[in-house]
């Protein structure tokens, strides 16, 4: 039985647990048994991969690891040696005590944990990972290039620039630090308030129309969720309903009275500057079409009535959660499904799209040429499914391009920085964060922003389990992931799915 899925570990990696469970009923040779000390058959054992839980240190305990599902004998000569010791079948499940393993296998089992524990669990065993660049180097799926900017030779104003970030104004970079200043503070008020510790920041980040909104929506307390349902996506949290102490409005109120100077003022948006640029100067409109992503529909609906604002003539779509995608032209707009949408594209009716990231999974749009993110995620995997938009197949261009805008000086900019100056693309380490990243990340964010240039230091480039058992296994005895033990016609395939479990 295979499992197939797109994304199963991108924003929890107890999704994968979660998958092998359904793939295990029936079958304990998939994560063991539960009784015998099954450790794989608990929620908690995924943390061993993930770094969560440290591996055991007891020599005992970590036996109990592979005990029960005792590998195949195949795996390697410890499991080999140990069937051939104590007589057992290639498919009983749970092996011997052990104290009941010879001095040599334990020796031999003990010298080589580490690497038994990383690439011959369970949870690695029944996983095949296929990466873009693994199925590319294969000639199985087209090489699709990627170009990021913004770069040298993009024709842009260096004025807008601070590095790879935009200059913020004065009124904004005051918005911003009082913005971490109430974070701190609401931080040391209420610890466990998790998501909405920062939610002002990320808001900020992403648009200055959206910060404001929050910082008036956590002023007046009023009895709606502070994020509406299509933009809670992956981190949605209980809102805290403790009021915020005197100094907090003090700050609340001087994000307000910024961010609404900052809206109010002539001068356009640099964000909006450089989207505009590569749409008209770059051609991207012309050549390409794009879709512009952000985390809140806020700061998309914003992109979009730029957008229209420049090219009154052209229909842009948003693409967003529940009933909320509509199609817009000018001054005008009409409500449409998304999936009218996604027709309208494919046949290149519609060349412009702002959508939000509770609506991008499963959406197909080989048809556009360009991305744009509008801000950058806090989970930086996101940026792997934005993208993954349009370097898909079916992608007729040899090459796609990303843009990438974050404002200069904020905690968005200070980490891609330090990531992009460490190994030279995000993308290369996409897939590669470990899962407390981002929380990680958060907690140095609210402790001392400076803390967060050294991330890059903790992340370490080297490919994840599955892909190192992948590699091994195929240059060291052939193996071939794809083999099968019985090939089922269409006729015996119903009767089986027919029986159940």
């Amino acid at each position: 039985m295979i499992l197939g899925t797109a994304t199963p570990i991108q924003l929890n990696a107890v999704e994968l647990w979660d998958l092998l469970m359904g793939l295990g009923q029936g079958a304990p040779q998939v994560l063991g048994t539960p009784f015998d000390g099954g450790e794989w058959v608990r929620e908690e054992s995924i943390g061993f991969l993930t770094g969560g839980r440290a591996w055991p240190t007891n020599d005992t305990n970590r036996w109990g690891l592979f005990r029960n599902p005792l590998p195949p004998a195949a795996e390697h000569t410890v499991f080999r040696d140990i069937r051939s010791d104590a007589g057992l079948q290639s498919r009983e499940v749970v092996g011997p005590r052990y104290d009941a393993l010879s001095a040599d296998i334990r020796t031999e089992f003990l010298n080589d944990f580490r690497k038994l524990a990383e690439q011959h669990n369970p949870i690695v065993r029944r996983v095949v990972r296929r990466t873009r660049p693994m199925l590319e180097a294969e000639g199985l799926l087209k090489r699709i290039g990627v170009i990021v900017h913004p770069r040298g030779d993009d024709g842009l104003p260096a004025a807008l620039f601070s590095g790879q970030g935009l200059e913020m104004s004065f009124a904004f970079k005051a918005a911003y630090e009082a913005a971490e200043a109430f974070s701190r503070l609401y931080a040391q008020r209420c610890p466990s308030a998790g998501f909405l510790k920062t939610i002002l920041l990320r808001r900020i980040g992403s648009s200055a129309l959206a910060g404001l909104e929050t910082a008036r929506r956590l002023l007046n307390r009023i009895e709606e969720p502070l994020l509406s349902e299509d933009e809670i996506g992956d981190e949605g949290e209980p809102r805290d309903t403790a009021p915020p102490d005197p100094q907090e409005i003090g700050y609340l109120r001087e994000v307000e009275r910024n961010l609404a100077a900052v809206i109010e003022g002539s001068d356009v948006d640099p964000k909006v500057q450089v989207i505009l640029h590569f749409l008209r100067e770059r051609r991207w409109l012309e050549h390409n079409g794009a879709i512009i992503f952000s985390q809140y529909r806020t700061t998309a609906e914003w992109v979009l009535e730029a957008l229209c604002e420049a090219f009154p003539d052209e229909p842009v779509a948003l693409y967003a959660g529940g009933a909320a995608s509509f199609v817009a032209r000018g001054n005008e707009r009409r409500t449409a499904a998304r999936e009218q949408i996604k027709r309208r594209i494919q046949d290149g009716e519609i060349r412009l799209v702002c959508a939000t990231d509770a609506a991008c999974e499963g959406l197909n749009l080989q048809r556009l040429g360009a991305q744009v993110n509008v801000d950058m995620p806090w989970n930086p995997s996101r940026l792997e499914q934005r993208k993954g938009r349009v370097q898909r197949i079916g992608q007729i261009r040899d090459n796609v391009h990303v843009l990438n805008l974050r404002y200069a000086g904020t905690v968005e900019d200070d980490v891609y920085t330090a990531l992009s100056n460490r190994f030279g693309d995000i993308f290369s380490v996409l897939g590669q964060l470990p899962d407390a990243f981002e929380d990680d990340w958060i907690a140095a964010v609210l402790k001392d922003r400076s803390a967060v240039l050294n991330f890059s230091q903790r992340v370490e480039n080297t490919k994840p389990a599955m892909e190192l058992r992948y590699n091994q296994d195929m240059d060291d005895r052939g193996l071939d992931w794809e083999y099968t033990e019985r090939v089922l016609s269409s006729r015996d395939l119903e009767q089986w799915m027919r029986e159940g479990w």
